[in-house]
Formats: structure tokens, sequence, C-alpha cells
């Protein structure tokens, strides 16, 4: 449903940045590589780069490397010292780096956190698609499904073509004990992604509400064909083994 923070931790200053030299812009780039894939080493190459030199690049790099490593707290605060710091030089920028450090409070449940450094990114960029879905995940988190339906109203109206949106806009009506207006939305989601693995997993536990048994099935036996290794195939699973066999004919 939402990605975790390393995954939001896309190479921004080298093309938010033209300014960067050329060979910092491709230390910048193996520095959150590592961050990723070895942040013990993208630690290492961070702090020896700030030693010698202030740079946003090479801040990014160890706050990113710092909530790899678990020194989350770290992290964040790195992050967010930064995003204030560019709020008024790249507004856009600074909007992204809170979404990072959002990301990075929902991966330890703190959803009310992420919400306020949400905000603090849509304020500066209020049409961030991916910055409105993430506060709706937030905000569903939070158990306040309305605002989260607000959020993904306003994302579905500036990208209408987004199965995942639509998707969860369904999850939000069904969590909001309102499943009829779930259906709309998730059909239009499959119409655009038929094997969409949150959608057919939406629409099996939409379909067991029902009492459709057999048709929950069938999604969520889907969802293990064309997902395998996911997490929508392991709720799926999961959802299987709590529907137990088929019965016999």
């Amino acid at each position: 449903m939402r990605e975790h923070a390393l995954a939001l931790a896309v190479v921004l200053l080298v093309s938010a940045a033209p300014a960067l030299a050329q060979t910092d812009a491709e230390r910048y780039a193996l520095c959150m590589e590592k961050a990723r894939t070895n942040p013990k080493e993208g630690l290492a190459e961070a702090e020896s780069w700030l030693a010698k030199a202030p740079s946003d690049a090479a801040r990014h790099c160890r706050a990113t490397a710092q909530i790899a490593l678990g020194r989350t707290q770290e992290g964040i605060a790195g992050l967010t010292e930064l995003g204030q710091e560019l709020e008024s030089k790249n507004p856009d920028l600074a909007a992204e780096i809170y979404r990072q450090a959002a990301s990075a409070e929902l991966d330890r449940n703190r959803p009310d956190a992420a919400l306020a450094l949400q905000s603090k990114g849509l304020a500066l960029a209020p049409d961030s698609v991916e910055l409105l879905i993430d506060r709706a995940i937030a905000q569903a988190a939070r158990r306040d499904y309305a605002k989260a339906l607000q959020d993904l109203d306003h994302a579905h109206r500036l990208s209408p073509k987004r199965a995942d949106i639509l998707v969860l806009t369904a999850s939000a009506w069904r969590l909001e004990n309102r499943p009829e207006r779930a259906e709309a939305p998730l059909a239009e989601a499959l119409s655009l992604e038929p094997d969409n693995p949150d959608g057919l997993l939406e629409r099996g536990m939409l379909k067991r509400m029902r009492g459709d048994d057999a048709g929950a099935r069938a999604d969520w036996e889907r969802v293990e064909q064309v997902a395998a290794g996911s997490a929508a195939a392991e709720t799926a699973a999961a959802n299987l083994a709590l529907l137990g066999k088929p019965a016999a004919p």
C-alpha cells in the first residue's frame, strides 16, 4: 500500500540542482546507491564527504543510510532539517524530502508524525499526487477515512488513470462501512489494470462481504498467481486459509 522510505530516496538533488557539479552528481548517485544496498558503506561515504565540505546531497545520503541502518530518528531529523532549509530555495524538492521523512515515520507506525510532515510537503506542493496518496494512507492509519477520501479524490482528479488511487479509494469506502461506494472505483481500477493485485485483493474482500465465497476465492487465487511473493499475495493466502477448502461438488 505504501512505499518504504528507502524506495523514496531517489536521486532528487541531481535533477533539482543543475548547479551541482558533474563530479558531485556522480558521487551523490553512488552514495545513494550504497545507502540503499549497503547502508554502512553509504553512511561512511556521506560522512567522508561531509568532513571535507558541506553538501545537501551528502546530508540526504547520510539521512537515507541512517534510516536503512535503523537509526531512524537521526535520519528523520536530518531529512526534516534539510527540508526546512530547502523550502525557500526549492519548495518541490523540500516537499519530496518531507515525503521521505514521513514514509519513515509510517514505517515505525507513527501516522500522526507522518501526517504533519506530509502536510508540510503539501503546503509547498499542493498538487503532488504522491504526497496526497501518502497522506491518505496516513489518514487511513488514523481511521480518518473521510479525510483519506478527500486526499484520494484530489489525487484522482490530478491523475484519473491511476489504478492504485482508485483501489485505495475503494478500500477507504469499505473501511468506512460503505462497501456499496467501493464498487465503482474498484471496477474502474480493474478496467485499467485487470490483474492489479491490490485491486483483485480488494474485490475478493467485497465479494466475501456479500457471501460470494467462490468469487472471493477466485480473486485471491489470482493474486497469488500474478503477484507471487508480494504483500498482496501474502494477504490473499491468509484470506484463503481463513476461507478454508471449497465445498465438495
